[in-house]
């Protein structure tokens, strides 16, 4: 799926993202994009929301073709892999403290030969399509 996000990020271009905090309904995706936001912020540190709803804000995101991105509330792999299957196309991980604790969280979030993280299927981050297979 494409991210505009990272793509104007390494492109060192300045990108706007829209913070949802208390918005639960995947309007809020289509009219960040109305406005111009290359991407949202979904903040499940700060605030009570539940990943199915990060996640149907995430699948909002991509259709509105806007980058989703999600901060979690710790350095749990499991969570940021969920977050992952889930739409979202970036993380935010909070009080990483040492190049030790950055390492094990991208190891957490990246496929085999890389990472660590496993394969649940075809799901919004891929568009539905299958993931091509390691050789």
């Amino acid at each position: 799926m494409q991210n505009s996000l990272k793509r104007k990020l390494a492109d060192d271009a300045l990108a706007f993202c829209l913070g949802v905090n208390q918005a639960r309904t995947p309007n809020i995706a289509m009219i960040a994009a109305a406005a111009g936001f290359d991407a949202i912020y979904v903040d499940l540190e700060h605030n009570p929301t539940s990943l199915e709803t990060a996640s149907m804000l995430c699948v909002a995101a991509i259709g509105a073709a806007i980058t989703p991105v999600v901060r979690i509330d710790s350095q749990d792999g499991h969570l940021a892999a969920r977050v992952l299957d889930g739409g979202a196309q970036g993380l935010m991980v909070p009080h990483i403290n040492s190049a030790a604790e950055a390492e094990a969280i991208v190891t957490a979030c990246r496929f085999p030969p890389i990472g660590h993280r496993s394969v649940g299927g075809a799901g919004p981050a891929l568009g539905y399509r299958p993931m091509p297979k390691a050789r």
